[in-house]
């Protein structure tokens, strides 16, 4: 029984990290989307 809980927290602990790269891989994209979006209007009001 102990050994079966010790693998499925392992297996927890592999996918909240697989969850928290993809999540910051989106927010990275996100602010370098919206950075290239500012950075483009800045240089067509001009």
């Amino acid at each position: 029984m102990r050994r079966h809980f010790n693998d499925e927290s392992g297996v927890a602990l592999v996918m909240a990290v697989r969850i928290l790269a993809f999540l910051m891989l989106m927010g990275s994209s996100l602010v370098f989307y919206a950075g290239s979006g500012a950075s483009h209007a800045e240089v067509s009001t001009e």
